[in-house]
């Protein structure tokens, strides 16, 4: 039998630290695309990656600079959506729930999506 190399790793959450979609809507509003490369799992690992990615999002809504960019008007908000065609575990929902409360305070909305439509 020969010797197969192992596949790597790619966590399912990347690149913490950058929005992966921005989308600036004809109304005015953001909406921002966190995109899952596999399946959230329940692991801590995931989780910790998910949360941190979220918690960068509601940030980037938070900071002067994104709010000077990009203005809502008063009856228009920003949404946060994560993308995944992958299973999503239920304590990644859930970890996706406990931001909510803290994304509608910067004036958005998290959402999980099946597909880009």
């Amino acid at each position: 039998m020969a010797w197969e190399k192992p596949m790597s790793y790619a966590p399912p959450i990347q690149n913490l630290e950058s929005l992966d979609i921005v989308g600036d809507r004809s109304d005015g509003g953001v909406d921002l695309v966190i995109v899952v490369s596999g399946p959230l799992d329940g692991s801590p690992a995931t989780l910790s990656l998910l949360e941190r990615k979220i918690r960068n999002y509601i940030a980037e809504l938070a900071s002067n600079e994104f709010r000077k960019k990009y203005r809502p008007p008063k009856n228009c908000g920003n949404s946060i959506f994560i993308f995944s065609e992958y299973p999503i575990d239920p304590l990644a929902l859930a970890a996706i729930e406990r931001f909510k409360p803290v994304a509608r305070r910067v004036g958005a909305n998290i959402e999980v999506r099946r597909s880009m439509e």
